[in-house]
């Protein structure tokens, strides 16, 4: 049975005249490319080409190896930064959020564009559930590593609660959204979006949102801004990434204000006025939204 793949441009064809403006052709003028590094980006594409000698028996077994491996890595490097003191706790578990889905999206063109590449993208997210489900059921204190980076306060049950819900939103992502701008925009919102806003909010945050809009009184002015702003940067540079490797034809300047509208409403999502967990409302807003206002993603 083959796996749902997800074209939504196609099932908004109302929209197609208001939006066609977005897709536009690959070369664009030097100053635009320059503007989101598309240049080093086309460069870091040309590295793909050995990838594509490959056997695909061995290539997507390769790529999801390597992603499983380098996961369990960043881990690790995030609690070394905390433990050396270089960093604390609460940003090394920052880091884990703003990295783990960015960095698995990154990778997606490592994999063939065939069903089996999807497969063995899937497995990546299929086997950090594993880990979390085994982390925070475990009685002998086992994952240690894992608990410690995703939990607030070291208790192993944090690791079955937003960890888990981040983990089958990427699971997800790649069921229904594989190799397209939906699932990568989204994804922007809940890691990069959400992680900054909390950094920048502790840190920075002075001006309050009114109670009716914000009731804890937690989140700033600041924070949200933050989210806007990253998640947008970070947008814009999957759009262009996604573009120099075939997987897009939607060039990142002819989108920015759409991004950019995606950022802000995610944003405002997140201020918590709609029930639910953050690592869930946020990027189901995101692929919402994108599904709509991104022509072909």
């Amino acid at each position: 049975m083959r796996l749902p793949l997800v074209h939504v441009g196609a099932s908004a064809p109302f929209l197609a005249p208001l939006l066609r403006s977005a897709v536009v052709p690959r070369t664009l003028p030097p100053v635009a490319l320059a503007a989101v590094g598309v240049d080093h980006l086309a460069a870091a594409a040309g590295l793909l080409a050995p990838l594509d000698a490959l056997p695909l028996a061995a290539r997507d077994p390769l790529c999801t190896l390597v992603l499983v491996v380098s996961s369990v890595a960043w881990i690790k490097i995030c609690n070394a930064l905390a433990g050396s003191g270089l960093t604390s706790q609460y940003i090394s578990r920052k880091l884990v959020h703003m990295g783990s889905g960015p960095l698995f999206v990154l990778c997606w063109p490592l994999f063939s564009s065939t069903q089996s590449g999807q497969i063995a993208a899937c497995a990546v997210p299929v086997l950090s559930i594993l880990r979390l489900v085994r982390a925070g059921s475990r009685a002998d204190g086992g994952q240690a590593d894992l608990v410690k980076a995703v939990s607030r306060s070291g208790d192993k049950k944090e690791a079955l609660g937003g960890p888990m819900v981040y983990t089958i939103v990427l699971l997800a992502s790649t069921l229904f959204g594989w190799r397209s701008l939906v699932s990568a925009v989204a994804i922007c919102q809940m890691a990069i979006g959400d992680g900054m806003a909390d950094i920048i909010g502790r840190r920075f945050g002075r001006t309050r949102w009114p109670t009716f809009l914000e009731s804890t009184g937690k989140k700033s002015v600041e924070g949200s801004a933050a989210f806007a702003g990253f998640a947008f940067v970070a947008s814009m540079l999957f759009v262009a990434l996604f573009n120099v490797t075939g997987l897009s034809a939607i060039a990142p300047l002819a989108v920015a204000p759409r991004l950019l509208f995606i950022s802000l409403a995610c944003a405002f999502v997140e201020l918590g006025w709609l029930p639910g967990d953050d690592n869930f409302i946020v990027p189901v807003t995101g692929a919402a939204l994108s599904a709509v206002l991104l022509p072909g993603a």
